[in-house]
């Protein structure tokens, strides 16, 4: 019996043996897989939560800061900054940078192109105190609307990660009370997250 076991050790494993591991290599592979693809595309979701929360705060922060025009001792009226485009977006709407660029499927903001959004003539972004200055995933737009008591804005960052015209959305809304304070969304909407 013993003999038997040695010559068993020498031998290897049988080939029956060797088909049982792959299949179950391959059975764990097909569920570890598309797992795993999931919590990629979830952690670049983080970026587009990150930057609507900044331009939402940036915009907040505007409103309730108390400014005068220069030589004038009356403080301006309050409101969200508003662009002269509506909205304002950058990278152009609908971007889908390619997987095979050189910044690895995210939106160059030293691209010409996209670097002069950033630099926004009326001053916008600067209010907002927000650009992108690192390679990137979704595009950013802002907008605001109404006079200074009925004033709004709208935060937003939309994707298109894998190019395939299915986009994802993220947006957070604040608005004016009637008692001057700025409120906005309890979460941020989120639409086809994942997409």
């Amino acid at each position: 019996m013993l003999t038997r076991m040695r010559n068993r050790m020498k031998d290897g494993f049988t080939l029956i043996e060797l088909m049982v591991v792959v299949a179950i290599i391959g059975i764990l592979a097909a569920v570890a897989i598309p797992a795993f693809m999931k919590n990629a595309r979830k952690a670049k979701t983080a970026e587009a939560v990150t930057n609507v929360k900044k331009m939402y705060d940036g915009a907040r922060s505007y409103y309730e800061e108390e400014m005068n025009k220069r030589g004038s001792m009356k403080p301006i009226e309050k409101q969200f900054p508003k662009s002269s485009t509506v909205p304002l977006v950058n990278p152009a709407a609908n971007a889908c940078c390619s997987v095979a660029s050189s910044k690895g499927g995210k939106c160059d903001p030293t691209d010409t192109t996209e670097a002069t959004g950033w630099k926004d003539t009326d001053g916008t972004w600067n209010a907002l105190k927000f650009s992108m200055d690192d390679p990137h995933y979704y595009w950013y737009s802002y907008q605001a609307s109404g006079s200074t008591k009925t004033s709004r804005f709208t935060a937003s960052a939309n994707g298109n990660l894998n190019c395939d015209a299915t986009y994802s959305t993220f947006e957070l809304q604040g608005m004016v009370n009637t008692d001057g304070s700025v409120t906005g969304q309890a979460g941020i909407y989120r639409n086809k997250e994942l997409e």
